[in-house]
């Protein structure tokens, strides 16, 4: 069996870890929008459609979809900003920027960086 293949199976399981983390995390983002944020739907929804496309990518490995989740992980941050005056202060508002800092790196630039590795 050629090395490129074997390297191409460790690098798509590490993908794949990465991958399910972020679908718990997900989860765990509902959770928080629902008993902190006070019920905002429009964030409740966006967060399920991250979960669908994340998984939809865990079972795949698609590029497309996976490409789509890394863009809409970056643009996440940009548009949580719209947001912020409706958080409140405190420790809402500092849950919620680490929150849209995750988006960013794990979310976005370390999924990147997993996939740019993996060659499908």
């Amino acid at each position: 069996m050629p090395s490129y293949i074997v390297s191409t199976s460790s690098e798509s399981e590490k993908l794949r870890s990465h991958i399910s983390l972020m679908i718990c995390i997900h989860f765990s983002f509902v959770l928080i929008e629902i008993l902190v944020y006070n019920n905002f739907l429009i964030l409740i929804g966006s967060e399920l459609l991250y979960i669908w496309l994340i998984y939809y990518g865990f079972m795949t490995l698609s590029k497309v979809a996976l490409m789509s989740y890394i863009g809409l992980m970056f643009l996440a941050p940009i548009s949580g900003m719209l947001f912020v005056l409706q958080i409140g202060e405190g420790f809402i508002a500092i849950l919620f920027f680490s929150q849209m800092a995750f988006y960013g790196y794990a979310g976005g630039f370390y999924t990147f960086v997993r996939l740019r590795t993996m060659q499908i």
